[in-house]
């Protein structure tokens, strides 16, 4: 005997449609036509996951009836595939139908507790934050009851963007470093997640001024990068580490890191990313006291940025330059930069007060020593309210100075307080972010 049963999908919702009386005009619904079922059922196009659930509605079925295993796992895996580029591109509002809609069906090759931790992130790009906390912190509790290690990690991972999102870098700096131990535990992890969070501790350890530990991780990163050939990647932490190295005082290697980060952009092609590491690199032979060399990589990089109309970019380089000229002993034609950078500049901006910044040392090269206090204190307000704890710690080490030049004992004494209360915030931070991990 001839088996009849109805095997491809178009075979199907023929069956069913005709088993029903009605005709391929009756499954018409807003984007359907009949000429759309027509050739569904003849199976010359593949219906989409939206397309099948209308027609299932119509005929009264579900949408499984409809599809065999291997078509719903094709089908599913196009929903995830969608969901997550929603995700990708920050559209929560879009990946949430299609995420709440495989919940609903049998997967084999995704589990439910990933398909909700995709959720939770969903409704976090979505703006609210309070649902999606509520989200992660019933996923890490389930985590832990099932003893599932890689979903704690994945959803520390979460909560620790989130806290970085908000400012609060010590929890996110907790996330990240719990995480990392949950990824310890697991068996063939994928290395990519542990690179994303001894990246993301070494970014989150250098705003807590843990350099010894930033440094420690940056290196981690490198070597996988190198190892793996990702250059793009491998560029970026070349670019953290030459910072981080500067910051320590180890200039040789900043410099060497620096240039690194150039080169591989060149052999990439990113012209402008190569443009930005030259700007970085000139900064770093300023701080290792290279300061002609500085200055003449620093002439590129302005024609360069005056030629691709980045107004932004070339004020910071400016700024940049008169500090360098300063430095070499060109006080008026750093005065002259300055001045002119600042026309291009809106007052009370973090680019303005670093003006004011080098404006300041000019004015007490120049020995107008009371002028100079009040353009830092100006500029003290300003990296105070965005948060620049670092640098308002080094304006106030300025200012402690000139009051003491000035016999002004009161407010030196004053500048000292206050410059070691930023000290101890930031050390009271970083403290309580390890005695939480």
């Amino acid at each position: 005997m001839l088996d009849t049963t109805p095997k491809t999908l178009g075979q199907r919702i023929k069956f069913l449609r005709i088993e029903r009386g009605l005709t391929q005009g009756a499954l018409t619904r807003g984007e359907i036509t009949a000429g759309m079922i027509s050739q569904i059922e003849s199976d010359r196009i593949t219906p989409s996951v939206r397309v099948i659930s209308l027609i299932a509605q119509q005929l009264g079925v579900s949408p499984s009836e409809l599809v065999n295993e291997v078509e719903s796992r094709t089908s599913q895996i196009q929903m995830i595939t969608d969901a997550r580029d929603f995700l990708l591109h920050g559209d929560g509002k879009s990946a949430i139908p299609l995420l709440k809609e495989l919940l609903t069906m049998t997967i084999t090759y995704l589990s439910s507790q990933e398909i909700e931790l995709d959720i939770a992130y969903a409704v976090e790009l979505t703006g609210d934050i309070n649902q999606a906390k509520e989200l992660y912190e019933n996923l890490e509790h389930k985590a832990l009851f099932q003893h599932n290690h890689l979903l704690l990690a994945k959803v520390l991972q979460r909560r620790g963007d989130l806290a970085r999102k908000q400012d609060r870098k010590s929890l996110a700096l907790y996330c990240f470093k719990k995480s990392l131990r949950f990824l310890a535990a697991v068996y063939m992890v994928d290395p990519l997640l542990v690179i994303y969070a001894k990246k993301q501790i070494s970014i989150l350890s250098y705003y807590l001024r843990n350099l010894t530990q930033s440094l420690h991780y940056a290196q981690e990163v490198y070597c996988y990068y190198q190892q793996e050939g990702m250059m793009d990647d491998l560029a970026q932490i070349c670019h953290t580490l030459s910072v981080l190295h500067g910051e320590t005082g180890n200039h040789i290697e900043a410099i060497s890191f620096a240039q690194d980060t150039v080169s591989i952009y060149r052999s990439l092609g990113m012209h402008r990313e190569m443009i930005d590491a030259m700007f970085n690199q000139a900064i770093v032979l300023r701080i290792a006291k290279k300061w002609q060399i500085a200055l003449n990589l620093l002439t590129q990089v302005i024609a360069e940025y005056r030629k691709e109309g980045d107004t932004v970019s070339l004020v910071s380089a400016w700024i940049e330059q008169a500090h360098s000229e300063l430095l070499v002993g060109n006080h008026e034609k750093s005065m002259q930069i300055i001045l002119q950078s600042m026309e291009w500049i809106v007052s009370g901006t973090i680019q303005y007060a670093e003006a004011q910044r080098i404006r300041a040392l000019l004015l007490i090269e120049l020995d107008q020593r009371r002028q100079a206090i009040t353009v830092l204190q100006e500029c003290l307000t300003t990296f105070l309210s965005y948060k620049l704890f670092v640098t308002a710690e080094q304006v106030l080490s300025q200012l402690e100075q000139l009051y003491d030049l000035e016999q002004q004992e009161e407010l030196s004494y004053e500048c000292h307080e206050r410059k070691y209360t930023l000290m101890a915030n930031s050390h009271q931070q970083l403290t309580a972010s390890y005695l939480s991990v």
